[in-house]
Parts: C-alpha cells; sequence; structure tokens
C-alpha cells in the first residue's frame, strides 16, 4: 500500500511539473459513482440478535453498503506532446452508508436489535431494519491522464489522481420494524459518531477518450482501486476500498500550439 501511494504522489507531482509548458486546455463536466467495501464502524449497541446470554457486541447477520456519487467541473493542460493531461476542479461528493441484515436489500428484509437504554434490571431494545447515513462534501481532485498512442477519435488513458474533501453535512436517519419506535429516532441517532472534517482518497484507472484532438469530447473510465486513506472517517460505516465509474465532457479553451 505505502509503495502505490508514493508511486501515486511522485507521478503526480512530475506530470504536474511537466505541464507547466502547455498549448491545450479544456474545460468540462464530470460524473461517476464508486462502490465501496468497508466495515460497520464499533458500536456496542448493536447486537444481531439477542439472547439472555449475550450482553456484548456482536453485529451477527449483518452487513453493509457503501456507495459515493460526485459531480464536479474540471479543467485539464495537455502538455506539449499531447500524452499528458493533468486535470484538477472542484468536485461535489455525496457518500451513502447503510446498516442492516445481510439480505436487507431482498423481500426477506428482517430486523437487529439496538440497545437503547438499561436502567437497574431493564434493558430496552429497539428493532431497526436499517441504519442510513449520508454525508455530503465539497473536494479538489487532482488527476493526471497519460496517453499512451497519438492523438485519433478513440484514445485509450491510463490514471492516476488523489482527492480531498471537506464535509459541510450529513445526515443519519433510521427505519424501525415498528413505526411506533419512530418516536426515539433523536435518541438513537445521537449515539453515533459523526464523520470527521476531512476525507483523503487515492485511485488508478482507465478508459476511452472520444473526439478530435482541439474539438469537443467524452470519455468514460473505470476508476479501480478506488482507496480510502482515511478508513476512520465515517461515523457509520468505515469505507476501505472500492470500484467505480467516471464519466467527463470536456470542451477546448484553448487549442493554439506555442
Amino acid at each position: 500500500m505505502k509503495i502505490y501511494l508514493f508511486g501515486i504522489f511522485l507521478c503526480l507531482w512530475f506530470c504536474a511539473a511537466s505541464a507547466q509548458e502547455t498549448r491545450k486546455l479544456f474545460v468540462g463536466f464530470e460524473t461517476g459513482i464508486t462502490t465501496i467495501e468497508g466495515e460497520i464502524s464499533k458500536m456496542e449497541n448493536i447486537r444481531g440478535r439477542v439472547s439472555r446470554y449475550e450482553d456484548s457486541y456482536s453485529p451477527i447477520d449483518l452487513g453493509n453498503f457503501v456507495s459515493r456519487q460526485f459531480v464536479g467541473i474540471k479543467t485539464e493542460f495537455f502538455t506539449t506532446n499531447n500524452k499528458v493531461g493533468v486535470m484538477s476542479g472542484v468536485r461535489l461528493t455525496r457518500i451513502s452508508g447503510s446498516v442492516g441484515q445481510d439480505d436487507f436489500w431482498s423481500s426477506n428484509s428482517d430486523y437487529f436489535y439496538f440497545l437503547l437504554r438499561e436502567d437497574g434490571l431493564n434493558t430496552n431494545y429497539l428493532r431497526v431494519k436499517e441504519i442510513n447515513q449520508i454525508s455530503n462534501y465539497v473536494g479538489i481532485p487532482l488527476e493526471v491522464r497519460y496517453f499512451p498512442f497519438k492523438p485519433r477519435l478513440f484514445r485509450v488513458f491510463f490514471k492516476l489522481a488523489v482527492e480531498a474533501n471537506y464535509l459541510y453535512k450529513t445526515n443519519t436517519d433510521v427505519a424501525f420494524y415498528d413505526p411506533a419506535m419512530n418516536q426515539f429516532e433523536m435518541e438513537l441517532t445521537s449515539q453515533f459518531e459523526q464523520p470527521k472534517a476531512y476525507t483523503f482518497a487515492a485511485y488508478a484507472g482507465g478508459g476511452i477518450r472520444y473526439g478530435r484532438n482541439s474539438k469537443p469530447s467524452v470519455s468514460i473510465e473505470a476508476n479501480a482501486p478506488y482507496f480510502v486513506l482515511t478508513p476512520q472517517s465515517s461515523g457509520l460505516v468505515n469505507p476501505e476500498m472500492g470500484f467505480g465509474i467516471q464519466l467527463n465532457f470536456q470542451i477546448p479553451i484553448n487549442s493554439k500550439e506555442k
């Protein structure tokens, strides 16, 4: 992992330095989605099941789902040989995390238990179908694309990238097995840790760019692997590594050769 990340930063630094002499500038719109593997945060109150002998953390049969969606505006500078493009801009990202039974996406969805409070000999549990957390970020990506072949209508490229994100809004909600339990939602969500203010990630990828060298273009790419460098940044599910798809649309701003 450390060697991989060092290689990414070294390549980005070299390519950014090489892009000081450019002859093409593009501006464009991006959007994409990433599915991320993660682990449920350590929450002592979660019980996959409850028995008279069980009084410890036991997320048995619980699963999680993490997805990342984003949109952004970026510019891309090409080096004089038209083989390296350096991209950066502003990106809005939404990370959605869910915790529930392993089959909570199916029609056989069941519930798990959440320990609300203990008072002497009384123990109160809530039956929960799923917990959802949505976090919104504003960030700055830095991406470097390498085109191994000469300019043509279709161009294959490879990419290395990093991104930094700042959290500006998060929301957590609970789907209870019994709607009568909705009155306890605020009390339950107050027990979850909030996501950290900053997240960082690094990713690689490759794809195809369609368009003439100095004309509007569209590119589609696969981002894999996508590494979350701050896995403990989420309050509900700690994201780790994922796979995504990204779409870019660009128009030329300055195509004059120097």
